[in-house]
């Protein structure tokens, strides 16, 4: 993992929460697992309000867009939980 962050409460008895991120340039079988479970969360609340279609079509869809010139994501952990991420990949000028 890369670089991690520690963040404690001062207004209460709670431990410190170490939260480590990373970057990847590829991907795992259970890198995109994480993620999709991850999309499925986050994208169930209004306004989204998605899916198990919408949630497998991120999973499938992934792999491919791993492999796009530039792919980097980066990913947040608590733990061995996953806790956020986003990625993106180079285009050129104009391709947007």
């Amino acid at each position: 993992m890369g670089l991690t962050w520690t963040l404690a409460d001062a207004d209460t008895a709670r431990p410190a929460m170490a939260i480590a991120y990373a970057r990847h340039t590829s991907l795992t079988s259970a890198l995109v697992a994480a993620l999709a479970d991850l999309y499925a969360v986050v994208y169930a609340e209004p306004p989204y309000e998605e899916g198990p279609d919408e949630v497998a079509g991120f999973r499938d869809g992934l792999p491919e867009q791993a492999e796009r010139k530039g792919f980097t994501l980066h990913t947040a952990h608590q733990g061995d939980v996953l806790t956020g991420a986003a990625y993106g990949w180079t285009m050129p000028a104009g391709a947007w």
